[in-house]
């Protein structure tokens, strides 16, 4: 998995360096007010893909080549081993408007789920129980799914 916070950099010269030249290319064509989006959403894809490999990103940014764009994500090439593209997945993940996040797993494609976590109400439980008070989650979880 990779996570990373939005933030301002130069997009196009750090693609060209580390990303495939498809890759770059596509990045090329998007639209400026985009680009930021597309370019994180490369970035965690392949930074997953590689630690799920259990290899560094030093040296291999480059040679994975993934699908641009906000549809599913795809391996579509990955030089020195032709199998990952078929034996391996990427996922996006919706952690926060402000990240980008993906996960890249051996196998076939699965449904992913996560809970908000509210704090508060976890805190609220926790003083109830403390309390001696009875704490049931079931109707009123501290989560959202």
């Amino acid at each position: 998995m990779d996570v990373e916070k939005y933030r301002k950099m130069e997009f196009l010269e750090i693609a060209q360096r580390y990303f495939s030249a498809r890759e770059y290319s596509e990045l090329q064509a998007i639209p400026a007010q985009d680009l930021q989006r597309y370019f994180f959403s490369c970035w965690t894809r392949k930074e997953a893909l590689l630690k799920g490999l259990g290899e560094g990103i030093g040296n291999l940014l480059d040679q994975v080549s993934l699908s641009i764009g906000s549809g599913a994500p795809e391996i579509t090439c990955f030089r020195g081993n032709p199998d990952v593209s078929r034996r391996w997945c990427l996922m996006d993940v919706n952690v926060d408007p402000d990240y980008a996040a993906a996960i890249a797993f051996e196998g076939k494609a699965v449904q992913v789920c996560h809970w908000l976590f509210e704090t508060q109400r976890v805190e609220q439980l926790v003083a109830r129980e403390r309390n001696g008070q009875q704490v049931s989650a079931d109707g009123d979880p501290p989560f959202q799914r």
